[in-house]
């Protein structure tokens, strides 16, 4: 540890942070050999530490279900309509993705 330059007490906080574990303040006999340094009174709480977390971002679900929503019903509606308003309602769907798209990132944006 001196070959190191690492104090004892930094390398016990340093333990304690990455396992989760905090424990009482009070000096502790980290020289002796012969003396227990930790009891089990001494561990105060345990808390989970988090690594990664994969958050679901409630926006970006909520217009990817709109823009689904828009191209099903244009999928209806290709279905039932003749030739010359297939390219009319392709734009319309395009624009209405857009949109919400705008919307939700003009949204994020204003959370920030």
């Amino acid at each position: 540890m001196e070959k190191h330059n690492l104090q004892k007490v930094s390398l016990l906080r340093a333990l304690c942070k990455s396992v989760g574990i905090q424990v009482l303040l009070r000096e502790y006999a980290l020289d002796s050999k012969t003396r227990q340094s930790f009891y089990e009174e001494d561990i105060q709480t345990v808390f989970p530490v988090v690594k990664h977390i994969h958050p679901k971002v409630l926006d970006t679900q909520t217009h990817l279900s709109a823009v689904l929503a828009v191209i099903i019903v244009a999928e209806v509606a290709i279905l039932h309509c003749g030739p010359e308003k297939k390219l009319a309602i392709l734009f319309l769907t395009i624009t209405a993705m857009l949109f919400v798209v705008t919307v939700g990132e003009q949204e994020r944006q204003n959370s920030l």
